[in-house]
């Protein structure tokens, strides 16, 4: 019976300690959580549905950037005649946005024609880049992530922390559309079935 008794002890022991080590049922022990690290979004470019008379992205490392102490860098294709926006203007305008390594991730070049968008709801560096140009001028625009989308980015379009560069041809100044909603592509680049 005594021994019995120890036996029994010790296999209540036994059990208490087994419990303590996996961390108890309710106890507060520490216990493993497994870690998950998301799936990156797939990288959608439309260099494939993209017309090869709208502008390229060449060698954007030969062009002779004028860029301003916040890093914003322009490059005037053409000057145009026409007068400036303002920075609450709507503008008309086509455009393409090219990731550093040439991926389109945005254009009006795939749809029915220029875009009109507020000025002043456009990212910093773009609606920067847009208020010194002329009417009929195109400009190449390079962001930095800080006047761009920062360490956010957007998935599957932009990559955080990335450096942008917008091709922009300023076709006129507009009032946006006639319930005063116009697109803003440089705000959330178009979704696409498409691309690579």
């Amino acid at each position: 019976m005594k021994h019995r008794k120890q036996v029994l002890i010790i296999i209540a022991a036994i059990l208490v300690f087994a419990i303590a080590c996996r961390g108890g049922a309710g106890t507060g022990g520490s216990t493993g959580i497994p870690f998950f690290t998301p799936t990156a979004a797939p990288q959608v470019c439309e260099n494939d549905e993209y017309p090869s008379d709208a502008p390229q992205f060449g060698d954007d490392g030969e062009l002779e950037y004028i860029v301003s102490e916040n890093g914003l860098g322009v490059f005037d294709r053409v000057v145009g005649d026409g007068p400036s926006p303002d920075p609450t203007d709507s503008v008309l305008v086509h455009y393409t946005g090219f990731l550093t390594d040439g991926c389109i991730f945005d254009t009006s070049r795939t749809r029915t024609g220029p875009s009109p968008f507020t000025i002043e709801q456009l990212i910093t560096g773009f609606a920067q880049g847009i208020t010194g140009m002329n009417v009929g001028g195109s400009r190449r625009i390079k962001i930095p992530p800080d006047l761009a989308y920062q360490d956010f980015g957007i998935p599957g379009r932009i990559p955080p922390n990335a450096t942008i560069i917008f091709e922009v041809e300023l076709v006129e100044i507009d009032t946006g559309d006639a319930d005063g909603s116009p697109e803003d592509p440089a705000e959330e680049p178009t979704e696409t079935t498409g691309g690579n």
